[in-house]
């Protein structure tokens, strides 16, 4: 996509290539199909005076976050949003019902029937936000009411009326040099929108972009103003000429950070299987050890490729990680941010540097988890890491992302998983934007992380018995039978990793 030039130009591009995703339909589209089913049966329940305010609230709509195991559903309100909804629940949910059940369709309803209507409906729902008082005014909160009025009428045809989030659309406005309506009466920002969305669903047709429907263009238009940095004009982040060169023969090309505590019997695995992979050099952080860590370090540290700094913060890996951004930041075009039981490497084989070299143009690269349960080892067996533990959980934990980072380009560590950029953000394997530390869905053909979270039962209990060097400083959370309730319902049998096994037992045994 090109770095500058008409905003529609830039827009639409972004758009072909969003709705090219292989994941577009199970990110974008089953989720919001599955809360407007669910916001349609609440309608109806209203309208009937049937029970409609557990399956409300209990909705996607009301929720801080709800996932499955197959379909994370998305979460598309505030919290401002939904506390204005609660709030009118606390005080008159009878209003609100009635307000809820004007949304209701005297009979069927076909695809685009009622669509004149859309307007007349979100204006009954908004007289009825006004009634409640002047302290709880309409016009002194119109993201929510345009959040949730939208999102009913949205229930009742979702192919043909978009949900509509006042800053995103006013982000996307501003951009495209497209007016909206900012007036005193509610239902004409809505108007306003409603127009936008139509307009946009015009260019997308005439631009060749298999839009569908309006859920289609709607989430388009919407992942567009979110991640507006990645393509509206002057947003796109140059690769600068520290990226592109290294300063000296003591630079790397690809180097790991880590924090660590008491991990001499892991270390040497986890350094020499990382040197196969590709990467040169190791920035540690000893967290207050008392093995013989330092012994089993030796030879790296003798060779260079270890470097080893004491780091005794009781909440040290953040403060950690952005030591290592401003003092080996010039040492290495890239600097993957891992734990010491996440082992990075390309399942094809294909060494880390030369899969890197793809992704020049990014700041940062979120690589997907890959998450292993104990595999059957009540104790530590006798093997090594990666050829013990072979039975991956398939689990939403898996679309959390560990950060490979341009150091040129990083401008602070925002939590042990994500890191803020002087301009864009990072992407997955594919080159599709990150928003956040987890990505919509799993990929992870490229590039994986295996995270061997509990290696044997007797391993994870004591573990979880240790103080987290990250921002909480608290003990792990144990919770065994969810890891191995998952193991047995979602887990499967994953060997990726053995094609470094017979290299890495050459290295690491004596």
């Amino acid at each position: 996509m090109p770095e500058t030039g008409d905003p529609w130009e830039l827009f639409l591009g972004y758009c072909g290539f969003a709705r090219d995703k292989p994941g577009f339909d199970t990110e974008e589209r089953e989720g919001m199909l599955e809360l407007a089913r669910t916001l349609r049966r609440v309608v109806e329940a209203a309208r009937d005076e049937g029970e409609w305010l557990s399956p409300l609230v209990e909705s996607p709509a009301l929720q801080p976050s709800i996932e499955t195991i197959a379909t994370p559903l998305p979460t598309p309100t505030t919290i401002r949003d939904q506390r204005w909804l609660r709030a009118w629940i606390a005080e008159d949910r009878e209003s609100l019902r009635r307000a809820i059940a004007a949304f209701a369709p005297s009979g069927a309803v076909a695809s685009g029937a009622g669509r004149d209507d859309a307007v007349a409906r979100y204006d009954r729902f908004a007289r009825a936000a006004l009634s409640r008082g002047a302290e709880n005014d309409a016009a002194a909160a119109p993201s929510p009411l345009l959040t949730f009025g939208s999102l009913f009428n949205f229930a009742i045809d979702p192919g043909e009326l978009p949900f509509v989030r006042r800053g995103p659309y006013r982000r996307l406005a501003g951009i495209l040099g497209w007016e909206l309506l900012e007036s005193e009466d509610p239902s004409e920002l809505y108007r306003s929108c409603l127009e936008l969305a139509r307009h946009v669903s015009s260019r997308m047709r005439q631009a060749g972009i298999p839009a569908r429907d309006m859920l289609d263009v709607n989430s388009l238009l919407l992942n567009a103003a979110a991640l507006h940095q990645f393509w509206a004009p002057g947003r796109r982040c140059p690769e600068s000429a520290r990226s592109r060169r290294r300063k000296d023969e003591d630079s790397s090309y690809l180097s790991i950070c880590a924090i660590y505590r008491d991990e001499a019997p892991y270390l040497r695995e986890w350094v020499e299987f990382h040197r196969l992979a590709g990467v040169e050099r190791f920035f540690l952080y000893d967290n207050r050890s008392a093995d013989e860590h330092r012994d089993v370090l030796a030879p790296r540290i003798e060779d260079g490729s270890v470097v080893i700094r004491e780091w005794p913060d009781t909440r040290g890996q953040i403060p950690a990680y952005e030591h290592c951004l401003r003092e080996h930041g010039e040492r290495s075009r890239w600097i993957a941010f891992l734990d010491l039981d996440e082992f990075l490497f390309s399942p094809g084989g294909t060494p880390l540097p030369e899969v890197l070299e793809g992704y020049g143009r990014f700041p940062g690269l979120g690589v997907n988890w890959c998450l292993f349960g104990p595999s059957g080892h009540e104790t530590k067996p006798s093997g090594l890491v990666v050829e013990s533990y072979l039975q991956r959980l398939n689990v939403p934990d898996n679309r959390t992302i560990k950060s490979i980072v341009d150091p040129a380009r990083a401008v602070e560590c925002r939590s042990v998983h994500q890191f803020a950029y002087e301009c864009s953000d990072a992407v997955d394997e594919n080159g599709y934007p990150v928003f956040g530390y987890h990505t919509k869905s799993v990929s992870f053909s490229k590039l994986r992380i295996n995270h061997y979270a509990t290696k044997s039962v007797a391993e994870y209990r004591m573990r979880g018995e240790r103080p987290r060097p990250d921002q909480f400083g608290s003990p792990r959370a144990v919770r065994l039978d969810q890891v191995v309730d998952a193991e047995s319902r979602f887990g499967e049998r994953d060997e990726t990793i053995l094609s470094y096994l017979g290299p890495l037992k050459e290295v690491v045994t004596d």
